[in-house]
């Protein structure tokens, strides 16, 4: 049994303003036969938010209207016990900071590789006790802090 297949059952959201990361994401988890439903802007991942309850919140940082930041604050109010991942190609320790601030799970320096978002979610599931030591037994395993500056 592929490691990762415990992880098909867990609905994700992807906030991104990028077309090309939207279906390089989408492709990514359709291969591995995950949920994926995507925004393109933080006010349409709200929407989402409201509409269906998600395990996994992925949003890039910058995004046209508000960002986020501000998108995540929400998503930690509305969706508590989801994991909840910051992107962005800028990795100041600042943004980092405010990201785990505002209750972010991780934070992923673009670019990173699928493996290490894969690896992030999956330790993630772990903490939160979901899915059992399963998840660990055939990960490609790279740190998910390798693209942190």
């Amino acid at each position: 049994m592929d490691a990762l297949n415990s992880l098909q059952n867990l609905k994700s959201l992807l906030v991104d303003d990028d077309p090309f990361i939207r279906d390089a994401m989408q492709l990514a988890f359709r291969q591995k036969k995950y949920h994926l439903r995507t925004a393109s802007s933080a006010e349409d991942g709200l929407k989402a938010l409201f509409e269906e309850q998600y395990d996994v919140i992925i949003s890039d940082y910058q995004l046209p209207g508000i960002n986020g930041i501000t998108f995540l604050k929400q998503a930690v109010l509305s969706q508590p016990m989801a994991i909840k991942l910051l992107i962005s190609a800028n990795g100041d320790d600042g943004l980092i900071s405010e990201a785990y601030g505002v209750g972010a799970s991780d934070f992923l320096q673009k670019p990173f590789t699928v493996e290490t978002l894969w690896a992030t979610l999956a330790m993630h599931a772990l903490k939160q006790g979901r899915n059992g030591d399963e998840i660990f037994e055939k990960a490609i395993l790279v740190s998910p802090t390798e693209n942190r500056k």
